[in-house]
């Protein structure tokens, strides 16, 4: 099964039911400090409500940080420069989609790239896997930004970009 530790907690039989729990929990937050306008919020709940077929092509849950950046990866020097010494702060691991840390923007860099090794193929459903990842990462992000660390001028940026790609999806 799908799961989550935290959040949308609890075990889902399909990827997509996860990730609608997990989407509405999102909306559910902007609408009640007011994030994003009504307009958007729906759109945003439609955007996942009609991707379940792409979403539930994923059938295999992996495990997935949720939390990648660099201050979550130690390293360590060896003779061949660097390689990945631990992986820390799991208390947001989740069971779904690798995709899904690929497309939140903490720590996709080239040298992250190149360390991970093989990436999924870019698929149109894997494009829009991503496009509804990220919208997912700007929803909670921005609740982030504003409402847990009062930085409005980050809250701003971060919702201009999630709007961009929401309306996007129009």
């Amino acid at each position: 099964p799908f799961c989550d530790g935290v959040g949308a907690g609890g075990s889902y039989d399909t990827w997509a039911a996860f990730v609608a729990a997990y989407a509405g929990e999102a909306a559910d937050r902007a609408a009640e400090h007011g994030l994003f306008d009504r307009e958007d919020i729906q759109l945003f709940r439609r955007a996942f409500s009609e991707n379940t077929a792409v979403l539930d092509e994923i059938k295999t849950p992996h495990m997935v940080h949720t939390d990648l950046w660099q201050g979550n990866v130690l390293l360590k020097k060896d003779d061949d420069g660097y390689s990945v010494a631990a992986i820390i702060d799991l208390d947001r691991t989740i069971f779904g989609d690798v995709q899904w840390d690929l497309s939140c923007p903490w720590m996709l860099n080239e040298a992250f790239f190149k360390g991970y090794g093989s990436l999924p193929p870019k698929t149109p459903a894997a494009e829009q896997r991503e496009r509804l990842y990220k919208m997912l990462c700007g929803f909670f992000e921005s609740y982030v930004w504003l409402i847990e660390y009062d930085d409005k001028a980050t809250f701003e940026s971060t919702k201009e970009n999630t709007l961009s790609l929401l309306r996007s999806y129009r």
